[in-house]
């Protein structure tokens, strides 16, 4: 009832504030409140151009966001739990889909975060401040950077070996924050980036998420996390093992080795988003691993608001009676150190158990991805069906699951400093 009171008098005032403007001929107002922050625009009549100018009048830096996956709004998220974006120095800017404006209204409501959205990239116009944060890729960014006055830099959502971490847009930043030396070395012989912009817009700040993440949690040590990575769009980019029958062989021989008190399946965000078929072998390989090990407690993990999340959700998360055994959990942010090991694939989760130091398993579906793998140290299994692979036995062994990560991949010019004594120096040299 209180809520319900509260939502008539802030359209009231609303209206109010309406109808003085249009009596004074103010075309253009804003009403603040809520210790700063902005109601949206929609309820008050306040245009996405005054928004955008009053909050860049308030702060120097802001992280643009254009994309309409709900689950993305948790990569943004991380950025912020890690203590790199302060709230009080960082506000967000958004693209308002309407699957997504919701969700990202009230989490970053509920962050703390001040925050404009946006219908149109024609409204982006008014942006004017020192320092302009990209997060994922798209059109829209091309359309900010247009404002040189800023500087733009890519911060991204997670670094691995996949071709998207070589996409032609990293040319257009004026600095990109990579993991280490390897992520310099990578876009420099990919062609990407000339050898020379590689060294100077590439500053190298580790992962500072990864860092958080590390915070050990006794809770789940025991258990063993199983996390596939989406199904990808182009043939030479598919590095998901959930499609691949011999990856129930491979957590079959992994499970075994390590004996684990519980099994949790966490498939990415996007799972099913191109193919979905991936939900019927997501199904049938959470109901082989059921038979398989009856004894252990299996776990379907969902990211929220993801798109694998909403499919399950409109089934009411009611299994067939072969799958009446398995938990569906619904989590926000991936805490790896939260369990005995990893299995994953070629993805943001292979480098970032490299980088936190977890153990870590990598099944790996191309041929052309071995070069990642091999001796480096995490254990690595082949999923593949030619003479040359070796089946699903080959490289796993018990022993490299207990190897230190490779510092060469994820490694700080800054090592010392917090996260947000990083964003201080970084902020000093762009």
């Amino acid at each position: 009832m209180k809520g319900y009171f509260a939502r008539r008098l802030i359209n009231y005032l609303g209206s109010v504030a309406w109808f003085i403007a249009r009596r004074l001929h103010i075309t253009d107002f804003a009403l603040v409140c809520d210790k700063g922050r902005y109601f949206t625009g929609r309820v008050f009549g306040v245009s996405a151009k005054v928004q955008l100018e009053n909050l860049c009048k308030r702060y120097e830096n802001i992280v643009f966001v254009d994309n309409e996956d709900e689950s993305s709004v948790f990569q943004v998220q991380r950025w912020f739990d890690c203590g790199f974006f302060d709230v009080k120095k960082v506000a967000v800017v958004y693209i308002r889909y309407k699957r997504s404006r919701r969700l990202y209204s009230s989490k970053l409501r509920e962050m703390g975060v001040s925050f404009c959205g946006v219908n149109f990239v024609s409204e982006l116009a008014p942006i004017n401040v020192s320092r302009i944060f990209y997060v994922f890729n798209s059109i829209s960014n091309c359309a900010l950077m247009l404002n040189r006055s800023a500087t733009h830099v890519f911060v991204g959502h997670g670094q691995s070996e996949k071709k998207a971490c070589e996409h032609p847009l990293f040319r257009m930043y004026d600095y990109l924050l990579v993991a280490g030396p390897r992520s310099v070395a990578k876009l420099a012989n990919s062609g990407v980036l000339h050898e020379q912009d590689a060294k100077n817009k590439c500053l190298k700040i580790g992962m500072p998420y990864a860092i958080h993440s590390g915070e050990n949690n006794d809770a789940l040590s025991s258990g063993l996390l199983y996390a596939p990575t989406w199904e990808g769009v182009l043939d030479g980019e598919k590095y998901s093992s959930l499609p691949v029958e011999k990856t129930k062989a491979a957590l079959k021989e992994i499970v075994q080795a390590e004996n684990p008190e519980s099994l949790i399946i966490r498939p990415h965000p996007s799972t099913g988003i191109r193919d979905r078929s991936m939900y019927e072998k997501l199904d049938s390989l959470l109901e082989y691993l059921q038979s398989q090990f009856p004894s252990i407690d299996i776990s379907l993990e969902l990211q929220e608001g993801s798109v694998v999340e909403r499919h399950y959700t409109a089934r009411r998360i009611k299994f067939d009676k072969n799958l009446s055994r398995v938990n569906v959990k619904i989590a926000s942010t991936l805490n790896l150190s939260r369990y005995k090991s990893v299995i994953c694939d070629v993805s943001a989760i292979a480098s970032e158990a490299l980088f936190s130091k977890t153990p870590a398993t990598i099944l790996v579906v191309q041929k052309h991805d071995l070069e990642y793998v091999v001796g480096k140290p995490s254990s690595y299994i082949f999923l593949s069906d030619d003479d040359e692979g070796g089946g699903a036995n080959e490289g796993y062994t018990e022993t490299a699951l207990s190897r230190s990560p490779e510092v060469g991949f994820s490694m700080s010019e800054w090592k010392t400093l917090t996260p947000s004594d990083l964003f201080t120096e970084i902020t000093k040299h762009i």
